[in-house]
Order: C-alpha cells, then sequence, then structure tokens
C-alpha cells in the first residue's frame, strides 16, 4: 500500500502494519483511533514528522487531523562550576 506524509507530501511504500501487544505483532490494517506502528519506506527521517497525518496515496484526505505542530528541537547546555 502506498502512504502520505500529510505534512512534507512524501509518498511512501508501507512494509508493514501492525499494532503493539506488548510486542509489534503485524495486521492487515489499522482502522480509525487505532494504536499501532507502520514501517515505511523513507530514506531520511525529514521524509516524516512525529505526529503526522499519514493518510494513503491513492485516496488523501483533504485536512490533516487538528493538533500536529511542527516541533522546534532545542538543545540546552548547562554550565558547571569549575
Amino acid at each position: 500500500m502506498n502512504i502520505r506524509f500529510f505534512s512534507t507530501g512524501q509518498d511512501s511504500e508501507a512494509k508493514e502494519v501492525g499494532f503493539f501487544s506488548p510486542g509489534m505483532k503485524p495486521c492487515a490494517e489499522l482502522g480509525p483511533g487505532c494504536v499501532g506502528y507502520v514501517i515505511p519506506n523513507i530514506r531520511t527521517p525529514d521524509d516524516s514528522k512525529i505526529g503526522d497525518t499519514i493518510t494513503l496515496a491513492e485516496r488523501p484526505c483533504a485536512t490533516a487531523l487538528p493538533g500536529f505542530k511542527q516541533l522546534q528541537p532545542m538543545v540546552y547546555r548547562r554550565h558547571l562550576p569549575d
């Protein structure tokens, strides 16, 4: 099945779809409200975003699910006394 990451518009083949029970268990599909995993065929982590809406590439949804925000990575450095 071909999927599309809504925020980047990147299309990818879904190599495996499944759910946790407690380990990873492959299944044929995930429905609305299901919590699971998707193993996409992407080249770099930048092709997807954490919390993004994933939709079918052949029948993409019109809008993303509400609540997605781009994360701004931050690194804090603590200065230790000499």
